[in-house]
């Protein structure tokens, strides 16, 4: 059952970060383009604020199932997150203007955000860091059940 709920927290988060990356590109666009936006000047800084809440509630609920090596699985949906988020908000710019027109695998050069990750870091952090990570976590805690 643990691990039902891991695959679905894992899922859930992907499916959070394309619809952030997917908003954003939204939000980014309309920007640009003139629209009045709600947001405040510090966008970045509250996305991530709102990231960091989330992660702390999975965190939570991981360390319920895990104990301590849930510091492993939250680092393993970090690291899955900017590959995502970035090409999907990288797929729907170019979608809305042509801006990136190498679609999810485009990284920006005029970026606002502190922190800005390249296609192949994207990539390298989703297929190895965060499967590490998140089977580090799962065979530790198989490891635990058998042996105790």
């Amino acid at each position: 059952m643990e691990y039902l709920l891991l695959f679905i927290s894992i899922l859930l988060w992907i499916l959070y970060a394309l619809i952030s990356g997917y908003s954003e590109a939204g939000y980014w666009y309309y920007k640009y383009n003139g629209e009045s936006l709600a947001l405040p000047k510090y966008e970045h800084e509250l996305w991530s604020l709102m990231r960091g809440i989330l992660l702390l509630l999975i965190f939570y609920g991981y360390y319920s199932l895990f104990g301590w090596y849930a510091i492993l699985g939250i680092i393993g949906l970090a690291c899955m997150f900017p590959y995502f988020h970035d090409g999907m908000y990288y797929y729907q710019r170019n979608k809305y203007d042509g801006s990136y027109p190498s679609g999810w695998r485009s990284t920006s050069r005029t970026s606002t955000a502190n922190m800005t990750i390249d296609y192949r870091t994207r990539l390298m952090m989703f297929t190895y860091l965060s499967t590490l990570f998140i089977f580090s976590m799962i065979s530790n805690n198989i490891y635990n059940y058998f042996n105790n």
